[in-house]
């Protein structure tokens, strides 16, 4: 596991559009409980030995368009969909080397450089 994280609150978390069979447009989320979901996450990744730090989503709509947080972090490296120079900039702020990647095919079907890896 990374010792360091880096997660933003899911302050504009919402389902749009589903593409696969788990995903319902009808069905809307429960911001608290994803709040709450989300403060979870966060707790046992800082048990399970993980510096978190949190960053205010300052992700816009646009970059969020164009899944500038379907990004990899590889220590100080991020790998990152072409176009979100926004979220570059708070990331080169934060001392981060960002690498970007034209990732537009994987987009079209709802994913981007995250889908394309794992970690291990």
């Amino acid at each position: 596991m990374a010792k360091r994280i880096l997660m933003c609150p899911p302050k504009y978390f919402k389902v749009e559009y589903a593409i696969n069979p788990w995903m319902d447009t009808h069905n809307k989320v429960d911001v608290p409980r994803a709040q709450s979901q989300w403060n979870e996450l966060k707790k046992t990744l800082e048990r399970a030995g993980a510096k978190v730090e949190v960053m205010d989503p300052t992700v816009s709509e646009r970059e969020a368009s164009k899944f500038a947080c379907n990004s990899v972090a590889v220590g100080k490296n991020v790998v990152m969909p072409a176009g979100n120079d926004e979220t570059a900039k708070a990331l080169t702020d934060r001392g981060y080397n960002v690498h970007f990647v034209d990732m537009s095919e994987f987009i079209k079907s709802g994913g981007a450089s995250k889908c394309c890896t794992l970690a291990i």
